[in-house]
């Protein structure tokens, strides 16, 4: 997998993740953010990287409680979760398919439909998808 597309995925997952990693006290960096990726061309996938890469850094402990919640998530049957532990944080983190096309090297994501909703899954670009990502979340927490 290409580093652009790791960077995707993880600020996919810091975005999604529940209960949310990512305070609503950052609405205005979240902001920022998605005026920048914005500004970033279709297909030039290392320059939103990097955007992406300069802007987490300042959330040193947002990406350690993400980590955390990445490293727990070992796949468990519905009847094997364990009681919440104030001890012991457990999160939710979304599964995303990453399906990398080698003819146009672009990689895209398949965004499963939550259980609720009858549509198919739908394909799109992991830009493009982070861009709507990061507009519902800052929708969210206005």
């Amino acid at each position: 997998m290409k580093e652009s597309t790791e960077t995707f995925l993880m600020l996919a997952q810091l975005l999604e993740t529940e209960p949310p990693i990512l305070q609503r006290e950052a609405l205005s960096q979240v902001q920022q953010l998605a005026e920048q990726l914005d500004r970033v061309p279709e297909g030039d996938e290392e320059n939103a990287a990097g955007v992406i890469i300069d802007w987490i850094e300042q959330f040193p402990q947002e990406q350690e409680t993400l980590e955390k919640a990445v490293s727990q998530k070992d796949r468990k049957e519905l009847d094997e979760i364990l009681e919440n532990n104030p001890r012991y944080g457990q999160w939710i983190v979304p599964n995303f398919e990453i399906i990398e096309e080698p003819e146009t090297q672009v990689d895209l994501v398949i965004i499963t439909p939550e259980p609720s909703q009858t549509q198919t899954p739908a394909k799109m670009s992991l830009l493009v998808y982070l861009r709507q990502s990061l507009r519902k979340w800052i929708h969210q927490n206005q």
